[in-house]
């Protein structure tokens, strides 16, 4: 509430729109965020009312708005969730194919293809993962491409992949495809996961799928030595 008041006044004494639309996003994040799982309809209406004088005001900033767009949409999603409102979540949708179709290569566009997924996938064995997991193997199918030809990547283009990748990883393991299990956590790991401890637990959970479930004894030896000789304080490098 503090934090609300205060980009309220910010928003007040804005004197240009760059200022106005990040005090805009101030109040919007209090509204989506600010409640966690107590956030009302009337929550996420009053973010995309605010996102949406903020998209107003950005113009053609092309860094701000597949954001504007992506945290819309966002809202859009947890209000049908809540309400059922079919309209707003073919708003959502639409937003989230605008910004796959135009800007694919923004955090927006990388944030669509990730919440879409999270939001929408409570059971990795449920029938309409499918077409979801198919659709971020897709996105990410360039990005690998660049990856392992070795291509300088930007800061941002695949700042969510590793995510994207440890999502599949698990996805994959739920539903008895080891392989490919394995292969999208090998992603993750070049990538770049997102802490050392992610990495260290990455790297074991490689090793252990590769020895009991592929039988693959050179990848595990692999990747267990990886774990005692990067991550030799890990509670797992002994028993590696």
């Amino acid at each position: 509430s503090k934090a609300e008041r205060v980009f309220n006044r910010a928003l007040r004494a804005a004197t240009d729109p760059k200022q106005k639309v990040q005090a805009l996003t101030g109040v919007a994040f209090c509204y989506q965020f600010g409640k966690k799982s107590q956030a009302t309809v009337a929550d996420y209406e009053k973010a995309v009312d605010c996102y949406n004088q903020a998209l107003d005001l950005a113009g053609d900033d092309a860094r701000l708005i597949p954001f504007l767009m992506g945290m819309k949409a966002e809202c859009l999603f947890r209000i049908f969730e809540l309400n059922g409102d079919e309209r707003a979540l073919g708003d959502a949708e639409t937003i989230w194919a605008t910004l796959m179709k135009d800007n694919p290569a923004s955090v927006g566009a990388q944030d669509a293809v990730l919440f879409k997924t999270l939001a929408a996938v409570k059971d990795f064995k449920a029938e309409k993962a499918k077409d979801l997991v198919a659709t971020m193997e897709t996105f990410l199918k360039p990005l690998v491409a660049k990856m392992e030809k070795g291509e300088k990547m930007n800061s941002k283009e695949a700042l969510l992949a590793p995510a994207m990748a440890s999502f599949l990883g698990s996805y994959y393991f739920a539903n008895g495809d080891y392989e490919k299990s394995v292969y999208w956590r090998r992603r993750y790991d070049a990538f770049g996961p997102s802490s050392h401890r992610h990495k260290a637990a990455n790297i074991f959970l490689v090793a252990r799928i590769a020895e009991h479930k592929l039988k693959d004894k050179d990848l595990a030896t692999k990747f267990y030595k990886r774990l005692y000789t990067e991550h030799p304080n890990d509670i797992r490098a002994f028993y590696s």
